[in-house]
């Protein structure tokens, strides 16, 4: 019963937060447009200063597991060449491809990893997804725009590493975690009314991006259902979360640890993937399709995975 109410008590909320996105998208109160600007706020600004508080209010005794985040990186770079050397075999429609490859491995991490890991382990319990949060983004970040190059309709596309440079260096997530970080172990005072500030911004990245991610149920025109559609999302929350955590289970890593490589690879497709796969000129309506079924999929799943480890002991 108690692991039971532990996975009610980490996916509810969140699930009435992206209802509630829903219901306003449906009575008008909300529209494509806010969802893109919501997402912009939260994850330009919000998110940043959410990492950039939780990493300077961390207690001392909290550590960067390089191991942690080798396995994670890792994991990812896998995943993106293995499907990518796949997908190919089945899908003949490059852009189709690419949007098939990114929707299989990229995952909303940010918003609902660090938000259920809270809930789950608490703040002290959830630095470990709290830390690897800028580590995933930019991982998924590079390897996205190296598969929508592959893929490019054009063919003969190549990946200009300069362009992936920009996107790491400019990533917002990576500037609040790395600051707040350096502001801890430099010792750098922080005026609390700038700390009261940055707290009520933080305090919008939650409830902002879910309620937009209700918002997006919609996304993508024409026929929805398919194949491609259904393999994309089962491998999105079921087969790559189970590929991935059963390793982590024989590699000694702690229980909130094992929560963390699971939240990274089990959170749906996120808003950035659509945005992304538009800006490449891939298939961004199968794109948004895969953000759609796998939002409002993953509730079951990720109570199942988190009522699942919970009881086997492993947190």
């Amino acid at each position: 019963m108690q692991n039971f109410l532990l996975s009610v008590n980490a996916v509810g909320p969140i699930l009435l937060l992206v209802l509630l996105g829903t219901f306003l998208r449906k009575k008008g109160a909300i529209d494509e447009e806010f969802v893109k600007k919501a997402n912009k706020l939260a994850y330009g600004y919000s998110l940043p200063l959410a990492l950039f508080k939780d990493s300077y209010t961390a207690s001392s005794e909290a550590q960067i597991n390089v191991k942690l985040m080798v396995y994670a990186v890792a994991s990812i770079v896998a995943l993106s060449v293995i499907l990518s050397l796949a997908a190919p075999r089945f899908i003949k429609d490059r852009r189709r491809c690419g949007a098939f490859v990114q929707g299989s491995f990229r995952s909303n991490f940010a918003i609902l990893g660090s938000t259920m890991a809270v809930h789950v382990f608490g703040s002290e319990g959830a630095l470990p997804t709290l830390m690897l949060v800028p580590v995933v983004v930019t991982t998924f970040t590079v390897c996205s725009i190296v598969v929508f190059t592959v893929f490019s309709p054009d063919g003969d596309a190549k990946v200009r590493p300069l362009e992936l440079v920009k996107k790491v260096v400019t990533n917002p997530l990576i500037w609040g975690n790395v600051l707040g970080l350096l502001f801890r172990a430099w010792q750098v005072p922080v005026p609390d009314v700038l700390m009261s500030g940055i707290k009520y911004v933080a305090a919008l990245a939650t409830p902002l991006a879910l309620i937009s991610i209700g918002g997006q149920a919609g996304m993508g025109g024409g026929k929805f259902l398919s194949p491609s559609l259904a393999v994309c999302c089962a491998l999105k929350l079921v087969i790559i979360p189970v590929a991935v955590v059963v390793p982590a289970l024989f590699m000694g890593f702690a229980g909130n640890e094992i929560g963390a490589i699971f939240l990274a690879h089990c959170a749906p497709t996120g808003v950035t993937a659509y945005a992304m796969s538009m800006g490449m000129n891939s298939d961004y309506e199968f794109t948004g399709k895969v953000i759609t079924v796998s939002t409002v999929l993953s509730f079951g799943t990720i109570f199942l995975g988190i009522f699942l480890l919970s009881s086997l002991g492993v947190f």
